[in-house]
């Protein structure tokens, strides 16, 4: 008897291990999605009842394992101050990268997709320098996409699939 209970408790404590893992893994993806979609960090440390720096943690262990699949991906994480800081030279904010580097299915080909926030008179000759600068940092095809000029039906697809820079 004393057998059975414990091998029933091994598999209450196995379940738990893994509802609790499963647990952390959506708290880690909503996070980001709420990031993504524009929530500051320290609105939802306040939601969660966390600290900021904690939440800053969670951003960066998501983007770790969103973007660091494939060769793209990897190479972007190892450039991400430089992107911002060029990015933000450009009057570009809130990089989120999306397609195949943010679906981890990059391949050595692939191109890096940016969707960014930029001032809504910033025109295509400034978008396309943007992404010439990045190309030339990154040795890759960089295309930007300014949020504004996303059709409203289309953005929250995009969004949806899309990781926070």
């Amino acid at each position: 008897m004393k057998k059975a209970i414990e091998e029933r408790l091994r598999l209450e404590l196995a379940s738990a291990a893994k509802r609790r893992a499963d647990a952390s893994t959506d708290l880690r993806f909503a996070v980001l999605r709420a990031s993504t979609w524009g929530i500051s960090q320290r609105e939802i440390a306040a939601i969660l009842g966390v600290s900021q720096p904690a939440v800053s943690q969670m951003l960066g262990t998501v983007r770790r394992a969103s973007l660091g699949h494939g060769p793209i991906g990897r190479h972007v994480l190892e450039h991400r101050d430089d992107i911002v800081r060029i990015a933000r030279q450009h009057e570009a904010s809130r990089l989120r990268v999306f397609g195949s580097v943010a679906r981890g299915e990059d391949t050595d080909d692939s191109d890096l997709d940016l969707l960014v926030e930029m001032p809504t008179g910033v025109g295509m000759l400034a978008i396309a320098r943007l992404g010439d600068e990045l190309a030339d940092l990154l040795g890759f095809p960089v295309d930007i996409v300014p949020e504004h000029q996303v059709k409203a039906e289309s953005l929250e697809a995009l969004l949806a699939s899309a990781v926070l820079l």
